[in-house]
């Protein structure tokens, strides 16, 4: 299994789910190098986003709206 690399500045969506990090901790210690810098163990939405520099007031607006669309999860 290849680990995907990310780089400083990379963005994405992503919706954590804390429930799953007794399951999925130890898998993700070893394989995930997301989980090293801090990531939660989440439900990727998109990857890669945008670059850290263009996210702004505007688009931070923007993905809240269209999240503020459906129902959070229990």
């Amino acid at each position: 299994m290849m680990a995907m690399a990310f780089a400083v500045g990379q963005t994405a969506i992503i919706v954590p789910v804390g429930a799953a990090e007794p399951i999925v901790g130890r898998w993700r210690t070893r394989f995930d190098p997301a989980a090293a810098v801090g990531v939660p163990a989440h439900v990727t939405i998109i990857y890669p986003f945008l670059s850290g520099q263009d996210i702004d007031e505007n688009v931070v607006r923007e993905v809240r709206r269209l999240v503020a669309r459906h129902p959070s999860l229990p």
